[in-house]
Order: structure tokens, then sequence, then C-alpha cells
């Protein structure tokens, strides 16, 4: 129904930051990115549990109208569970009832339109970067991904920024860059996003920086991050950018572990053994 999006200006989400299904309070995105969900049609900002909530409970709606009319129980407008059945196989947006795109084409035109009609939305400039970046219903160009992202990314938005970050550090359609990478990891860093924390610890780290590389890892970690949990293991093991502590190790790893992270599972055996 729609997609994992940050949250931006110029949409047509609740002034109060609410899920205009449920009402409820948005929840904050993390870098995980599951917490909301945006519709590619109207921009509409929703908390992911409506959407995963909303055609299953369309349907047990319909159900327990046609168990409720079989018992004699209601009279209800055949015409009405028609209507609720309709929408349920058109698949249509709750919000502004246009037709959802089911391709990646159909995808990649609706933000397209949402950029050259909504020139102050900054999200669908993060969106149609993405696109272009993986071939996401056009031909992949990694020009096109730059600009877009690069839009988003002056405009404040953290996962652009981050994005832009990883086309310098890994040279990804311009060249590498070190200074360039930091640059935009620290913009997207500052705004509180644990990917851009992690990528410049790593940075930091191999500059010999361990104090800084430290601090990094650890904000990230605590955001629970994986990979920089697994990193502050290390720092912890080795006594970089703080004192040593095998337990503070055994803990980190532990934790990295627990996610599915195999450097950590395989640090952790090695700790406790």
């Amino acid at each position: 129904m729609a997609e994992s999006s940050t949250g931006t200006s110029g949409s047509i989400e609740s002034r109060d930051n609410e899920c205009p299904i449920c009402l409820d309070v948005l929840p904050p995105e993390s870098w995980r990115g599951d917490e909301r969900a945006r519709t590619l049609c109207c921009g509409a900002l929703v908390c992911q549990e409506c959407v995963s909530t909303l055609n299953g409970h369309a349907r047990k709606v319909v159900q327990n109208l046609e168990s409720d009319m079989a018992r004699g129980e209601v009279t209800v407008n055949q015409a009405r569970i028609d209507e609720i059945n309709s929408l349920i196989a058109s698949n249509r947006c709750p919000m502004c009832r246009t037709n959802l795109p089911t391709t990646e084409q159909e995808r990649f035109a609706l933000v397209q339109k949402n950029v050259e009609q909504h020139p102050d939305w900054v999200w669908p400039l993060y969106k149609l970067g993405k696109y272009y970046e993986i071939g996401c219903g056009c031909p992949k160009d990694l020009k096109k991904s730059m600009t877009y992202y690069k839009k988003a990314a002056e405009r404040g938005d953290a996962k652009a920024q981050h994005e832009m970050g990883n086309l310098y550090s890994f040279g990804k359609g311009v060249a590498k860059s070190t200074q360039d990478a930091m640059h935009w990891y620290t913009l997207a860093s500052n705004q509180g996003f644990a990917l851009s924390q992690q990528a410049l610890g790593d940075i930091y780290y191999n500059q010999r920086k361990y104090d800084e590389a430290f601090r990094l890892f650890s904000i990230a970690s605590d955001q629970g991050l994986d990979l920089a949990q697994c990193n502050l293991a290390f720092c912890y093991e080795n006594g970089h950018g703080v004192a040593p502590s095998l337990e503070k190790s055994i803990y980190w790893n532990k934790k990295a572990a627990e996610q599915g992270n195999t450097t950590a599972m395989a640090n952790y055996g090695g700790n406790i053994m």
C-alpha cells in the first residue's frame, strides 16, 4: 500500500504529526525506516501498524456483516458490502482512493509526478533518487540519482544526506572522496541518523581517531544498530577510545549477535570461551 519514508515538509500528513487513519501520534522514525509508511499517490504519512492491519480489518468488517445478515440479525445494503469488497480488491489508497501502483513502472511514474507537481515536497526527491540508483521502474542512472539525492539532502533529508555520503564513500557515479563523504555523513549524523553515525565512526576509526569513533559507535549502538554494536564491542576489547573492558565487549557483541550479526556471533563465542 505504501512505502517507508522519512517525514518531510509539504505532504498531507497531519499538522499534529498524527496518523490520519488511527489518529495516534506517529512514532519517530529510526534508521530502520519501518515505523512509518507513505502513500506514493497523495503523500499521506501513516503508521506502519495501520498499513499492516487496514486490509485485514476491512475484510473482517465484510465477513461480520455477511455473518450477521445470514443470521438475520442485521439488514445491510448488499451494495455497501460490494463497495467495501471492491475497495479491497482494487487496492485503493485509503486516503485519496487512488488506485495504488502494482508495478515498478507505476511507482516510478507516481513519484516522478509528485516531484513535478509538488516542488515543496522533499520525500519524492529522495525516493526518485533511490529509484534511479537501483533501477526501480527506470534504467539505472547514478548521475540522476545523485541529482535528486542532493536536492533532498540540501533541504535537510537525513536519508538523502546519508546516500550522498555513500556515493562519495564508495565512488558510485562520482570520484571517491572521503572529505565529501564525511561532510554528508556528518549532516545526517547530527540529525541522529544511526547509519551515518556508524559510517562516520568507521572513517574516524580508520584515521586512528579512536575517541571520536567510539563516541559515534556508542550513539548508534544505543539506537540498536548491530554493526555499530559490533564495532563498539571491538573498541572495548582493544581499548580504542575507551578503557578496555571484556565485560562490556561481551555485552555489545551479544546485543549485535541477537540481531543476527554473524561477526558479532563469532566474536561473542570467542569472548566467552
